[in-house]
């Protein structure tokens, strides 16, 4: 099944998600695989804390599974708006392990690493994000907490949202710092090194993900970080499975 046949299978995800509550405790003596990511109000979406894990998970699973994957494993993706948060907190380097003990400076700057600087191989992360247009209106669909459930949205774009664009260079530090509620980049964002593509509605709803690019890549000539629809193997794409602070 292609993944664009994600919309095809929203029913079910939302049976699945209205199923279970995430509000179960980590164990401990796991907390410090994890990292606080504090809940915040942005506009009228809003989430509770978080706990998001250091490390990339579940490489190799097609996106229109991943939903019904995690719900069994009390996890969940993280939007575009709370992957924005955490790359903020990683940037701030005041950073909390789960159990409330302060990150250490090596631990961001590798976490830093791994997220945005190339390596010889493409490697990526899955986003609770998917772009659909309908009427000439674009949305974005994603899930909301809503009693400890999740719970579909689909929301219109934000009005000056930056899209139909198509490898496009903006700046990196403003994005994470002034970006929508919705964590996407505003049309009058500076011109900067990452990476970002929009054009995706001439034909099927697209997902978004971020996708480190080897330098050598055709896409960014000198690799680097990647915000966008481009698509990369499944291979390649894994996620952070988080989950709720409780």
């Amino acid at each position: 099944m292609p993944i664009d046949d994600y919309l095809g299978n929203l029913e079910q995800m939302q049976q699945n998600s209205n199923q279970n509550k995430l509000d179960t405790s980590i164990p401990s003596d796991k907390l410090k695989n994890y990292i606080i990511l504090e809940g915040k109000l942005h506009g009228t979406y809003s989430y509770p804390d978080i706990l998001v894990p250091l490390s990339r998970t579940h490489y190799g699973n097609p996106f229109y599974q991943i939903h019904t994957m995690l719900q069994k494993e009390q996890s969940f993706l993280l939007t575009m708006r709370q992957y924005v948060d955490f790359l903020k907190i990683l940037e701030s380097r005041s950073v909390f392990y789960g159990d409330g003990s302060k990150v250490e400076y090596s631990t961001i700057e590798k976490l830093l690493v791994d997220i945005k600087e190339p390596k010889h191989v493409p490697r990526g992360e899955w986003l609770d994000a998917v772009l659909s247009r309908k009427k000439n209106e674009d949305y974005i669909i994603f899930h909301q907490f809503e009693n400890k459930k999740l719970v579909e949205k689909t929301v219109e774009l934000e009005f000056k949202t930056l899209k139909d664009c198509h490898n496009k260079r903006i700046s990196y530090q403003e994005w994470i710092i002034k970006s929508n509620d919705q964590g996407l980049p505003e049309y009058d964002i500076s011109p900067g090194s990452l990476g970002y593509s929009f054009s995706c509605f001439a034909s099927q709803p697209k997902c978004l993900r971020i996708i480190i690019f080897p330098e050598d890549s055709s896409i960014l000539k000198d690799g680097g970080l990647f915000l966008g629809v481009y698509p990369l193997a499944v291979s390649s794409m894994g996620l952070r499975a988080a989950k709720l602070k409780v």
